[in-house]
């Protein structure tokens, strides 16, 4: 873990792929800060700000109690907001997706060092771009697009913070497990292989705090999924095997009206995977998704 804060740290190459890449904006989150910023506008915040790598939950963005100003702009990868990080059981509060934008709270004091009020842990390697206060704050008066785009990304976190709370009084405990899993989902790798395969390095503890569910319900539900072939768990992280039907066991598709093992029901599947897909999931602007077969759920 390293010990030099972050803006200290020198600043990883960019490649022109890489740079061109992050410039088109594909496969960033809906409504995020880097999307709704413009091609103009990515261009010139990676002018004054420095491309920046972590290694994973240890090299944290920052934490907790930390003096600093800085926000960072999360182009790959995924990143937890905790509180008590340091304790057998920590307590997570969301999760940020590329595109979005950490810190930018106490990049807005106007005066004074801040005092960071959570701890922000990648779940793996994460890179994006870390921009200074001052900087930070004149790039928003600056560039015509940037104070809409923080405006529109808040208000979508707002409003995914209000309807979490709606899904704990009224949606059953897997159908929320679900919806925040296919959140995680590679949707085009999921369309062209029929499963992600992929380990979310999230615990069952963490998973529970962040649906607002006992630890003990997280584990009753996986023990199921594990028994359908849904999910396979492992030390620290659950792999998904099965993303259609985590889909539909989130409820995303219930106004879907063709059946399963209809003939037809194949491209349909696609068609509302990809409509829920430009809603949930950060890999899946711009993609084009073949349909696969679908087998029945139980």
């Amino acid at each position: 873990m390293s010990t030099r804060p972050a803006e200290e740290r020198a600043p990883v190459p960019v490649t022109s792929a890489r740079r061109k890449l992050a410039l088109e904006a594909q496969g960033f989150r809906h409504n995020s800060f880097w999307v709704g910023l413009g091609k103009a506008g990515r261009k010139a915040l990676l002018s004054v700000g420095r491309w920046k790598r972590y290694a994973g939950p240890h090299d944290a963005i920052y934490r907790r109690g930390q003096n600093s100003d800085f926000a960072f702009v999360l182009l790959d990868g995924h990143v937890k907001a905790v509180l008590n990080a340091d304790t057998r059981h920590p307590t997570m509060l969301a999760l940020r997706y590329p595109g979005q934008i950490l810190g930018e709270d106490e990049a807005l004091e106007v005066s004074g060092t801040p005092v960071r009020a959570m701890t922000m842990q990648p779940l793996h390697r994460v890179e994006g771009i870390l921009i200074t206060r001052d900087r930070f704050q004149g790039f928003l008066n600056q560039h015509p697009t940037a104070w809409p785009a923080l405006s529109r990304e808040l208000l979508t976190r707002l409003n995914e913070a209000e309807e979490r709370l709606g899904q704990q009084a009224s949606e059953a405990a897997n159908s929320r497990l679900a919806k925040a899993l296919v959140s995680l989902i590679d949707y085009p790798m999921a369309v062209r292989l029929g499963s992600s395969r992929m380990a979310v390095p999230l615990t069952q503890a963490e998973l529970a705090s962040w649906i607002g569910a006992s630890r003990e319900t997280v584990e009753r539900i996986l023990r199921d999924w594990r028994d359908r072939d849904i999910v396979a768990t492992a030390y620290r992280s659950i792999v998904v095997l099965r993303p259609n039907d985590l889909i539909r066991i989130s409820g995303l598709l219930r106004h879907w009206s063709v059946p399963l093992n209809h003939p037809s029901a194949a491209p349909h599947f696609v068609q509302a995977r990809a409509r829920v897909a430009r809603r949930l999931y950060p890999s899946a602007i711009g993609s084009r998704p073949r349909p696969q077969p679908v087998s029945p759920i139980r």
